[in-house]
């Protein structure tokens, strides 16, 4: 009796301590990756893509997969609906700590995309040498974007932490950094640093659900953007850029674990 009852005691104890063992669930936003040999499917939609991904674990601690993304919103701004593109990444996803309330993810997704198709968009300014550097209508207050196709390395970091408030319910607050290099049509990168969080919930051991929402700013990094107009020190045409925009990734996602 006496050992039941201290059985009991240390169940509760460890229970409050370390909280119940994670489902072995779908884990899009959870923290966690899959086990080894299982799959995963799953679509995520919202702002600025409809995203198509395939996860499958590798061991207890990683898991790789592919995903394409249907780009609606050049370079995660919100400024900027309407500029097209299409990217695909392979991420790697790395849990190194994983206890019954916590786990720590770090996730590398290398890959390639079109920042854009190219468009119509009208000159706004020119250099002296008679090329464009500003239009009308596309993306980054018209100086890269819609206006030409653009081409080049894509490279997503991100960090999530996953709290696990109950066995099936998990936030997830975490950084998200889908850094761009173009190589075409002008050399330029984009840096988007995306702060926020995920929340899923496990619908059964095979099915979760959640969304996330991240904001932050969406920087264009560029050599020189060309002249604006102002005369600046020893009567030197003042160049400029644009401002930086509001960046945003806010979605809903499904996983299927199989």
């Amino acid at each position: 009796m006496r050992k039941t009852i201290l059985a009991g005691m240390f169940a509760a104890v460890a229970s409050l301590a370390f909280g119940n063992e994670a489902r072995a669930d779908a884990a899009v936003h959870s923290g966690d990756v899959l086990r080894p040999g299982e799959n995963m499917i799953y679509p995520e939609v919202g702002w600025p893509e409809l995203a198509f991904g395939f996860q499958h674990g590798v061991s207890d601690k990683v898991d790789v997969g592919i995903r394409a993304s249907f780009i609606y919103g050049f370079e995660y701004a919100v400024d900027f609906p309407g500029v097209l593109g299409f990217g695909v990444r392979v991420p790697i996803r790395i849990t190194p700590l994983r206890t019954g309330k916590v786990s720590l993810q770090i996730q590398i997704a290398p890959g390639l995309k079109f920042d854009s198709f190219g468009g119509t968009g009208g000159c706004l300014r020119v250099d002296a040498f008679g090329n464009c550097v500003a239009y009308a209508n596309t993306g980054y207050y018209g100086y890269f974007g819609g206006n030409a196709l653009r081409f080049g390395l894509w490279l997503d970091a991100a960090l999530e932490v996953g709290i696990h408030i109950t066995r099936d319910a998990t936030i997830s607050p975490g950084l998200e950094m889908p850094i761009y290099i173009n190589f075409t049509n002008g050399t330029y990168g984009a840096i988007p640093m995306l702060f926020g969080a995920a929340f899923q919930y496990n619908i059964s051991d095979s099915m979760s659900v959640g969304g996330t929402l991240k904001l932050g700013p969406s920087i264009l990094a560029i050599g020189q953007y060309g002249a604006c107009g102002g005369v600046g020190p020893l009567g030197v045409v003042a160049s400029c850029g644009p401002p930086t925009p509001l960046g945003m990734i806010a979605n809903a996602f499904f996983g299927y674990k199989f």
